[in-house]
């Protein structure tokens, strides 16, 4: 019933290589990106193990999820890279969080480069989008429908600002998302065949 927009950073931070035996000599760029990365994850700290998807879906957050840097074991870094996937509620101002990001970035002295990846959305359940699929799932897996609100995103963040009613139905496990247990069954990807032709068959209809 609803979707988080995303914000792919990418961050670069710049320092003087050296020998890593005189530390004081050179200028760390790894250092310099720790110092940033930590005081983000203070402005948007990490949800507890304990947190629910509703607790996700209603806040910010932050994964450094890739880094390089540095040419050498024994060498000061004089330069490092890394990509940060950032999750936004879609009642949450993304330029309020891309200021901030660049209120760090200055304090920290490195450079950014977001790319916004659509605007986030929320359906309505007294629309009749919501209605149709919800007698069309149920009818099709013989079982009461459990939306949900998603966490990863899909194309309906780009047809948001278009005022578009958006849901999203499909096959598979969320928690087994990017994991090496992520698998759909064949009986899932028929039912939501099935799933699909019923909507639009009903919403075609009216």
């Amino acid at each position: 019933l609803g979707q988080k927009s995303g914000l792919f950073l990418k961050v670069t931070s710049k320092g003087v290589s050296g020998h890593s035996a005189y530390p004081n000599r050179g200028e760390n760029a790894v250092l310099k990106m720790m110092g940033f990365i930590t005081n983000l994850l203070t402005t948007f700290p990490t949800p507890n193990k304990n947190s629910t998807a509703d607790d996700l879906f209603d806040q910010i957050t932050v994964s450094p999820n890739r880094i390089t840097g540095g040419t050498g074991a024994n060498v000061i870094p004089d330069f490092c890279s890394v990509q940060i996937d950032i999750r936004i509620p879609p009642n949450t101002s993304r330029q309020e969080v891309v200021n901030k990001i660049e209120a760090l970035a200055t304090k920290h002295n490195v450079e950014t480069k977001a790319d916004l990846l659509g605007q986030g959305w929320l359906l309505n359940k007294d629309t009749r989008l919501f209605s149709v699929a919800e007698k069309c799932t149920s009818k099709v897996t013989g079982s009461p429908v459990n939306f949900i609100r998603k966490m990863g995103t899909n194309d309906g963040k780009y047809y948001s600002n278009s005022n578009s009613e958006i849901i999203n139905i499909g096959p598979g496990d969320p928690k087994l998302s990017h994991t090496p247990h992520e698998t759909v069954l064949k009986k899932q990807l028929v039912m939501a065949r099935l799933i699909y032709f019923n909507i639009a068959n009903e919403l075609s209809t009216p």
